[in-house]
């Protein structure tokens, strides 16, 4: 049995159960809340950076990232989403790395906008968080061909990033003028282990 500590609302957490219900692990698995019963031990008390998602294995051993441990459970069952050495796996890797940073600039933005005090809003900052997603995604609606069929970590990723942008920022539209990537993504939206993982509080 491993168990996965994570948020509904984390696309770093998605990305993760999409891996599980990918290779076909959910039987196997058990899902802990972001905060334990003890408020004392904070959040997500097993990783030393208090971060979800964090897996914990059988033998009682912690991995994380979300980038750690998709590559640990796909090695371990169906190995379908990480690519075999070659061009295939980095294009799938560099993908996943740019839907990472799609997430990481997502969430910074929504921690600045919804969590800081108004009288300490950086708007230079969020801006530059935004500029980072606009460009990511202006590259990414020009790469639609070469998108990996079947869909690989890199792909995944990306789906989890998007449904996150949706998830909090379904007011800036990120899809206007970007018709490639919005009927990608309306399509693949469609597939069952992303409808089972939509992004919820």
């Amino acid at each position: 049995m491993i168990k996965l500590r994570t948020s509904n609302a984390s696309p770093y957490g998605r990305k993760v159960m999409i891996t599980i219900l990918e290779n076909k692990l959910e039987k196997n698995l058990e899902i802990l809340p972001p905060v334990t019963e003890n408020p004392d031990k904070g959040i997500c008390p097993e990783n030393p950076l208090g971060k979800v998602p964090t897996l914990i294995l059988g033998n009682g051993k912690i991995l994380y990232d979300s980038a750690v441990i998709c590559e640990y459970l796909d090695q371990t069952a169906l190995q379908k989403l990480f690519p075999k050495p070659g061009p295939n796996r980095w294009f799938a890797l560099r993908m996943q790395a740019l839907a990472d940073g799609i997430m990481d600039a997502a969430v910074l933005c929504r921690m600045e906008e919804y969590m800081r005090p108004p009288n300490f809003y950086w708007e230079g900052w969020v801006n530059m968080q935004k500029n980072k997603i606009h460009q990511s995604l202006e590259f990414l609606e020009k790469e639609i061909d070469s998108f990996l069929h079947p869909p690989t970590i890199g792909e995944f990723s990306l789906g989890a990033a998007l449904g996150y942008l949706n998830f909090r920022f379904a007011h800036d539209t990120w899809y206007e003028n970007r018709p490639n990537l919005k009927k990608w993504f309306v399509n693949f939206s469609e597939l069952p282990s992303m409808k089972t993982t939509e992004p919820q509080d």
